[in-house]
């Protein structure tokens, strides 16, 4: 992942597999809700580990059953109460 394009007003991060758009075009949204893919539950768990390191309040890591049999997710709240999650549908 990189910056690939930067202005007072946005940003784009990602690479050739896919893009991210941030951007400022208003009245500041509710807190939302941010979902990124993970290789597997190793990444999942690494991501709530650096998630809560830097700051991050925890939402609660694991198995989601009754999302899907393998929903294997971890959510953290971010500073402005953004629930942010990394999900991954692997079985290991």
């Amino acid at each position: 992942m990189r910056i690939m394009r930067e202005t007072d007003k946005f940003a784009v991060i990602g690479n050739a597999s896919g893009r991210l758009w941030i951007g400022v075009f208003g009245p500041p949204a509710t807190p939302i809700h941010f979902a990124f893919r993970a290789d597997n539950r190793k990444a999942v768990e690494a991501f709530h580990v650096a998630a809560v390191a830097a700051g991050g309040r925890d939402n609660g890591p694991g198995l989601r059953a009754n999302y899907g049999a393998d929903y294997y997710a971890a959510f953290v709240f971010d500073p402005d109460g953004h629930n942010v999650e990394a999900v991954t549908f692997s079985a290991t």
